[in-house]
């Protein structure tokens, strides 16, 4: 799925017939691109077979680049997108990179089942190359980020990244936040 230069679409939903599957494909699963604002993606499986317990991976989950702004991927709990097993390619849950306003990243699972249990592997789980970003917030349903290779990096070779905020996400744990 791709949005390029475009203004408040919603990729899937809050009950169970608007859940896409967006899996198997060997580039990236969700591309927000070219100045798009606004949209948001929530409560889809992107990366996992139906049943989100089993990998059925992208090149990568969801990537946003090139100057998008207020874009929101996931929310509450029935905005929930599982974001894993996508272990090909860049294998990246969720990569953000040369955006121009805040977005942000609230209530998923980023490599876990659907269950927020069990493994189901991306190679990073949040990659962060950009400044005016959001992983979580305070009044927000955590991320469950965890069963990845690596959690979450930050990492902008050459330039400083200023204004992100990592709040209230349970990065190494399942959804309980016990084990």
């Amino acid at each position: 799925v791709t949005i390029e230069a475009s203004n408040g679409n919603m990729v899937g939903g809050t009950i169970d017939e608007d859940t896409n599957q967006i899996s198997g494909n060997t580039d990236v699963g969700i591309f927000i691109t070219t100045g798009a604002k606004t949209n948001h993606v929530a409560g889809n499986l992107i990366g996992t077979d139906p049943t989100g317990n089993t990998a059925l991976g992208n090149g990568g989950g969801v990537i946003i680049d090139q100057g998008v702004m207020n874009n929101t991927i996931g929310g509450g709990p029935a905005e929930r997108n599982i974001i894993s097993g996508n272990n090909i390619g860049s294998g990246v849950g969720i990569y953000y990179a040369n955006v121009a306003g805040q977005n942000s990243i609230a209530g998923n699972y980023i490599g876990t089942n659907k269950a927020g249990t069990g493994k189901v592997a991306n190679i990073w789980g949040v990659g962060i190359l950009a400044s005016n970003i959001s992983l979580g917030s305070a009044t927000s349903t955590p991320n469950i980020i965890s069963g990845n290779d690596k959690g979450v990096v930050i990492s902008n070779a050459g330039s400083q990244l200023s204004n992100v905020n990592i709040v209230n996400n349970r990065i190494g744990t399942d959804a309980t936040g016990n084990n």
